[in-house]
């Protein structure tokens, strides 16, 4: 497996960026590699679609050594989203914040594990098609609902939702177990 982090040679290093960069180094990684996010921000001002069809991969928000430092995806109230295609392809994420999305935060077909992370102050915050596991994030102050599953195995373990303007959790076609 192989660890690219924002920072290493040929990467970027720590600090303000945007979603076309966030978009390059996915673009750029191999299926099994880890991406440490070194507690960047990345921003938008456009909508972004990232392939990461048959790649397996792990975004980390923090570095190597402090992987739970929280990275940003902030969209600047834009009708940005951060979307994976892909069903045959697994991501994982953990410790990042996604605020500021107009429209949906996270869209993703590929099957998805996510854990501590933040949505706060989108529209809608996750949309999901495939399986997902969802542990100890939070969801406050979104306009729209925080999870919305039109298929697959849902599991939503230890997630707080506070001061959410709609529903919580959406679900048609999905099995969505909350604990």
């Amino acid at each position: 497996e192989d660890k690219l982090q924002v920072g290493d040679e040929n990467q970027l290093s720590a600090g303000e960026r945007t979603f076309e960069d966030l978009k390059a180094i996915i673009d750029n990684a191999k299926s099994g590699d880890t991406i440490y996010l070194n507690g960047s921000t990345f921003t938008a001002n456009k909508y972004i679609y990232i392939n990461a069809y048959n790649k397996d991969l792990r975004i980390i928000g923090g570095s190597k050594d402090n992987p739970n430092l929280l990275a940003t995806f902030n969209s600047n109230k834009t009708t940005s989203r951060i979307y994976f295609s892909g069903s045959s392809s697994s991501i994982i994420l953990s410790s990042i914040k996604f605020c500021n999305f107009r429209s949906t935060a996270f869209s993703t077909y590929s099957n998805l594990d996510i854990s501590n992370c933040i949505f706060n102050e989108n529209s809608d915050s996750i949309s999901i098609s495939n399986n997902a596991n969802i542990t100890n994030c939070n969801f406050s102050s979104n306009s729209g609902t925080s999870i919305s599953a039109s298929s697959g195995n849902i599991n939503v373990f230890n997630c707080l939702f506070t001061l959410n303007s709609r529903n919580s959790i959406s679900a048609s076609y999905a099995n969505v177990n909350i604990d």
